[in-house]
């Protein structure tokens, strides 16, 4: 039993070893220096092909692992970038982060870039700590938020400290922007809803009032009362409806008030999750979609296509706007935070069935 437990303590169940293993140990295995280790680990272009397959061989053999934590204190760097949202569970924070994902994949390869999300629960005194905690905590070499307003001072001192500091779908100054032109694209979905005679239109948007206030909502309500403006329909502030959080199920209770309203088109400036949850709660009050009430969404979240009427939305390339978040904010942390370049991107109307 004893020689059993030997064994399981010192082998892998592929029969590689366990244990700790150092660099000089791979080194006496490969029958090289440990600097020669080294340079393979790091993909010197000096080392031969051979060599690199010996050495990685006796690393896969005796099972090494770099001790990251030492390389990176060494280097005075975490190799560690951060995103913070209020949540990542709503179809506009899962395509942003798909995006992310798509560019850590790409840009990182194998050169052990983690990432690291934080969720603030909608709670500006947790977003504030938990930035404080990125920044002298030294938790990460950036850090992405996802409609997240940075206090000004923060952002001060995330540049006096040479850290890269991103703010999706927020345009803030000290800070790369990367965002979707909110005004135009509420501008595109209101006026296509103008054109096809529709003159009673309601809004449902985001609380630009919120614990942690959302531009895009700002920017979003300013884009359709222009566009009512200048077809000469002042705006009637009992047409907007607010809500704080972005799903179906606060689309589906809102959407029994607004089904109370007498409108005859709806824009969902909110995302299309809460659309869906509109168009469920339309149904039940007896409305037709678009006979007696159209609506417009807006992210184009894949099941708007699926739905039957499909929902007329505004796409955002949303998944562009992930990885270019990302590729600025690892830029900045390779040439230092000027480096980085304010991204806007242009939303486009998909017309479909629903209005």
């Amino acid at each position: 039993m004893l020689a059993m437990c030997a064994l399981i303590r010192g082998n892998n169940v592929d029969g590689r070893k366990t244990g700790k293993v150092t660099i000089v140990d791979v080194a006496r295995h490969a029958g090289v220096s440990h600097t020669t280790v080294s340079w393979v680990i790091h993909n010197d272009p000096r080392i031969t092909q051979e060599t690199k397959e010996r050495v990685n061989q006796s690393i896969w053999e005796l099972n090494y692992h770099p001790n990251l934590s030492a390389r990176r204190l060494v280097r005075g760097r975490s190799d560690t970038v951060a995103m913070m949202a209020a949540f990542f569970s709503g179809p506009f924070e899962m395509e942003i982060l798909k995006g992310v994902e798509e560019g850590m994949s790409f840009s990182c390869g194998d050169e052990g870039k983690a990432m690291s999300l934080f969720t603030t629960g909608g709670s500006d005194a947790r977003a504030r700590t938990m930035m404080e905690s990125i920044l002298y905590g030294d938790a990460a070499d950036g850090l992405m938020l996802l409609s997240i307003m940075p206090p000004d001072d923060l952002v001060e001192a995330f540049r006096e400290r040479g850290r890269p500091l991103v703010v999706i779908e927020s345009k803030v100054i000290g800070a790369c922007s990367i965002t979707s032109d909110n005004e135009f694209g509420a501008r595109l979905a209101t006026e296509h809803l103008l054109q096809k005679g529709y003159r009673r239109i309601a809004i449902v948007n985001g609380q630009s009032s919120s614990l942690e206030p959302h531009r895009s909502a700002e920017e979003r309500l300013a884009g359709y009362i222009e566009t009512l403006g200048e077809w000469g329909i002042p705006y009637d502030p009992s047409h907007l409806y607010e809500l704080v959080y972005y799903d179906y199920q606060d689309g589906l209770a809102l959407g029994h008030k607004v089904a109370k309203g007498g409108y005859d088109a709806v824009f969902c400036a909110a995302g299309d999750a809460v659309a869906m949850g509109l168009m469920s709660a339309f149904r039940e009050a007896g409305l037709r979609i678009p006979e007696d009430i159209a609506l417009v969404g807006y992210d184009d979240w894949y099941p708007a296509r699926l739905l039957s009427p499909s929902m007329t939305t505004v796409a955002q390339p949303l998944r562009e706007m992930g990885k270019r978040a990302l590729l600025e904010c690892l830029n900045g942390i390779a040439c230092g935070a000027d480096s980085m370049k304010d991204g806007l991107f242009d939303p486009k109307l998909v017309i479909r069935q629903s209005s």
